[in-house]
């Protein structure tokens, strides 16, 4: 094989590069005449010139595809080696257990700083209000003028009185007697009695008729 190698498509670049030059050319001699045109202002606009043909499409390249290389042959497997034996290492005695360690003391901890949050902003103090007019001060009325002072009277000490002779005490009166129809209420030495002040005899009829007993009026009930 050699060095260099001609390119199928070559023709076809060529052709097509050509083609694109030449539309360019063309669309750039329209503007020119379109702005020519417009600069000139004459008359009125020609009709539209019919569109030119479109150029052929140029042939597509038909370069071969390069063969495949070969694969090449998967190596041996590399020989697996042999096990090796199992050791036989005698097992190692028990150790003795060591003695329980003594308890450490408990430790208290220290008390953590207690922390200081930032304070907040003082709010923003509202507008002070509009002090209001202060009244007018109400008339000061006229001082009352003050009265003459009354003459002081001298009157003349009574003389005392004689103090009055003391009577004599009066005679000790006879003990009355106790009528015949009178009941006494003693209850001299008796814990928890109450002396009557009245006593009556009434049918049952007649003490059912009385709403409020008299707790110190004895009733003998008859008939």
């Amino acid at each position: 094989m050699g060095d260099s190698c001609s390119d199928p498509c070559s023709g076809s670049t060529v052709l097509a590069a050509s083609y694109a030059r030449a539309a360019r050319q063309s669309a750039e001699a329209a503007q020119r005449a379109y702005c020519a045109l417009q600069n000139a202002r004459i008359g009125a606009t020609g009709p539209t010139g019919a569109t030119g043909p479109i150029g052929a499409t140029g042939a597509t390249g038909a370069g071969t595809t390069g063969a495949t290389g070969v694969v090449g042959p998967q190596g041996a497997t590399g020989v697996i080696g042999t096990t090796g034996a199992t050791g036989l290492g005698a097992t190692g005695a028990t150790g003795v257990q060591g003695a329980t360690g003594v308890i450490g003391a408990t430790g208290v901890g220290a008390t953590g700083a207690t922390g200081i949050g930032a304070t907040g902003a003082t709010g923003v103090q509202g507008a002070t209000g509009v002090i209001g007019a202060t009244g007018a001060s109400g008339y000061i009325g006229l001082d009352g003028s003050t009265g003459a002072t009354g003459a002081t009277g001298i009157g003349t000490q009574g003389a005392t009185g004689s103090t009055g002779i003391q009577g004599d005490a009066g005679a000790t009166g006879a003990t009355g007697s106790t009528p015949a129809n009178i009941v006494l209420s003693d209850i001299t030495g008796l814990t928890g009695a109450t002396q009557l002040t009245n006593m009556v005899q009434i049918t049952l009829a007649g003490y059912n008729l009385i709403v409020t007993p008299n707790v110190n009026t004895l009733y003998v009930i008859v008939g």
